[in-house]
């Protein structure tokens, strides 16, 4: 059996019914697809396989084809050469490495901000020797995530009739597992249905992965241009605010690249 299982593997256009008769497909399995070198725009998918040979005599895995889609648009497509030993009754762990840049995967900066998860279908097949193994894998994974800003409070440093110094403090937080570098904020605060500021926050902020850091904003301003209500509405304890603009993160090998944001809440007024 051992001589027709290696003529098997070795002519199949002579021994085609041999093989049918003899050898076992090996079985090939995609066991886990893991994430490396991970940013906020790139990241390396490793894809690992399992090929199990089930046969008395060792095979060699001659090539792994593959098709990626991502939400249901073709990626990549390539062949793996690998050239690589599996043991009688043995089996070996393959990985196949795919860059993603998560841009080219959306339409603009917009789509990728508000989404959440990507849905992906890899199949193809692999070779050993004549036979011809195919798989197919469909998965989803989460997008990388621009830091979370929300408004803490809205601090009174003095007030009067006449206008107001204050300070909007806010807190960004970064949900992923890597560090974000933040160059500046371009934004626009309203409280109530009172715009109240516009401008930039130029200072620099490092975010540690999964960490937070809180920005300051100074403001003052003149009750004369924003009208009395805005002076009930800072005496009130509370208000609705939004805030929105664009957040400014410096990208290992990109440079700086805006993304819009926008948060509404309630916040505290207090000194």
């Amino acid at each position: 059996m051992i001589v027709l299982l290696s003529l098997a593997f070795s002519s199949c256009a002579t021994v085609s019914e041999l093989i049918q008769t003899y050898v076992q497909k090996p079985e090939v399995t995609l066991e886990e697809v893991s994430l490396k070198d991970a940013s906020l725009l790139e990241a390396t998918l490793v894809f690992q396989y399992r090929i199990s040979n089930p046969n008395p005599i060792g095979v060699t895995l001659d090539n792994l084809d593959y098709t990626l889609t991502f939400n249901q648009k073709e990626f990549v497509k390539g062949t793996l050469n690998q050239g690589i030993r599996i043991a009688a009754s043995g089996s070996e762990m393959v990985q196949l490495p795919i860059t993603v840049n998560y841009l080219e995967l959306f339409q603009s900066v917009q789509e990728f901000v508000k989404a959440d998860i990507i849905d992906y279908h890899i199949f193809g097949s692999v070779t050993i020797g004549p036979v011809s193994i195919p798989y197919t894998k469909k998965g989803q994974f989460n997008v990388p995530k621009v830091p979370k800003i929300t408004m803490n409070q809205v601090r009174l440093s003095k007030i009067s009739l006449m206008g107001a110094s204050i300070i909007f403090s806010l807190e960004l937080t970064n949900t992923n597992p890597f560090a974000i570098a933040i160059d500046g904020l371009d934004y626009r605060i309203k409280l109530g249905d009172t715009p109240f500021a516009q401008g930039s926050a130029s200072s620099a902020a490092s975010l540690s992965e999964r960490g937070e850091t809180t920005i300051d904003i100074p403001l003052n301003v003149s009750f004369l241009q924003l009208g009395q209500s805005a002076y009930k509405l800072l005496t009130k304890g509370s208000t609705a605010y939004e805030i929105s603009g664009e957040m400014k993160l410096n990208i290992p090998d990109v440079g700086i690249k805006s993304f819009p944001f926008q948060k509404t809440g309630e916040v505290l007024i207090g000194k």
